[in-house]
């Protein structure tokens, strides 16, 4: 049975269990189990989950959407109960606004105003727009600078987010710069046939 007590094993999901329980793996290098941080168990385990909870007389329905609205009583059962991220990062596309120059690090701001299609089964936020505080190192500022100067052209920042309560936004500390027609430059041309 599942460890709930719902239904019965599927045969590749008893099948799966044994093996991640029982068995012994051959040492070799391709063959160890390896942890994986956010749940604490081995890359074997999603396999032994996906075929415990597959059914072939059930076909998968497509799940409602999360209401926005609900967001708050998930995130109360969540509790203090988070998770960790090791690595974070956000990219902005599109102009930037009036840019000032202080020191080493250039600031600007972008606006998110509208909210783009996103997978089913997700809640819709509201249309409120975004506020980016953006800081690029100077250096990495005079790289696209001439080609902001045209106006077809968009600016591509990626970056490490942080909220900033006191303005409202949240900041982007820039550690990549480029535009896309700078992109389209330097790709190789295509091979002509």
């Amino acid at each position: 049975m599942l460890p709930d007590g719902s239904r019965r094993r599927t045969p590749g999901g008893v099948f799966f269990l044994l093996a991640r329980t029982k068995g012994r793996p051959k040492e070799h290098p391709w063959l160890r189990r390896t942890r994986t941080p956010e749940r604490g168990g081995t890359s074997d385990d999603g396999a032994a989950r996906a075929s415990e909870t597959r059914s072939p007389s059930h076909p998968t329905e497509a799940a409602p959407s999360l209401p926005w609205a609900d967001r708050l009583a998930v995130l109360a059962e969540i509790g203090a109960e988070n998770g960790t991220a090791s690595t974070v990062k956000i990219t902005l596309i599109e102009r930037p606004g009036k840019i000032v120059e202080r020191g080493g690090c250039v600031v600007t701001t972008m606006q998110a105003t509208k909210v783009p299609s996103l997978p089913k089964g997700l809640p819709t936020p509201s249309d409120t727009g975004t506020t980016y505080t953006v800081y690029i190192a100077s250096k990495q500022w005079r790289k696209v600078e001439e080609a902001m100067q045209d106006q077809e052209d968009v600016l591509t920042v990626e970056g490490f987010p942080q909220l900033d309560s006191q303005t409202n936004s949240i900041a982007i500390f820039v550690s990549n710069t480029t535009t896309r027609k700078l992109q389209m430059a330097q790709r190789p041309p295509s091979a002509s046939k």
